[in-house]
């Protein structure tokens, strides 16, 4: 495998070469080099690490005391590249406010912003919709849009069903209701019998 591998990236080469004989290379002609492949995981080992953060995000939930709340350092560099975090030079923190079920979740959402990477449970999902409204980042909130979908069925107590719904309902997400009824109807029966 690896020799056909050789053989083929050889070739390669080998033709673009041809293809620039006959062509006059002057000090302005550019070779494209792209190593961002490892980047993603490279941003990931310094969010893991922790190592040189400068700005903390504050997690806590609205409806109790300090007592509960979570702090995750990150940097600084890393969140003024999303402008909705209002990350300035004197702002030593940033506090999110969100119901304490959503806290074991903030990580992954903050290291995504990392990596563009991010693992999404059936417990996880709706936290992390509601993080990407929050935050505004429309492509990580239609990707989970599009995994509620996948999730629906993964609940036979109905609960997720009917907590996405209300979810929905008030995010005024309409898709998101018309997805949640949609699978309630096919599946009315088993819903009438569930304890949801």
């Amino acid at each position: 495998l690896f020799f056909v591998i050789w053989t083929l990236l050889t070739l390669h080469v080998f033709a673009q070469g041809r293809n620039l004989l006959g062509k006059e290379m002057d000090s302005n002609y550019k070779f494209q080099l792209d190593h961002s492949l490892g980047l993603s995981g490279e941003l990931g080992r310094i969010f893991d690490s922790g190592d040189n953060c400068d700005f903390s995000v504050v997690v806590r939930d609205p409806r109790e005391d300090q007592a509960e709340q979570k702090t995750v350092c990150v940097h600084r560099l890393i969140l003024s590249l999303y402008p909705q975090f209002n990350i300035s030079d004197s702002n030593k923190d940033h506090t999110v406010e969100i119901s304490q079920n959503c806290h074991p979740h903030i990580s992954s959402f903050l290291r995504y912003l990392y990596t563009r990477k991010i693992d999404i449970t059936l417990s996880s999902a709706q936290c992390l919709h509601q993080l990407s409204y929050i935050y505004q980042l429309q492509q990580l909130l239609e990707e989970i849009g599009r995994i509620f979908t996948l999730l629906l069925p993964q609940d036979s107590t109905f609960r997720t069903q009917v907590s996405l719904y209300e979810y929905g309902v008030r995010t005024k997400d309409m898709l998101l209701q018309e997805n949640v009824l949609q699978y309630l109807s096919w599946n009315f029966e088993s819903l009438v019998d569930s304890p949801a």
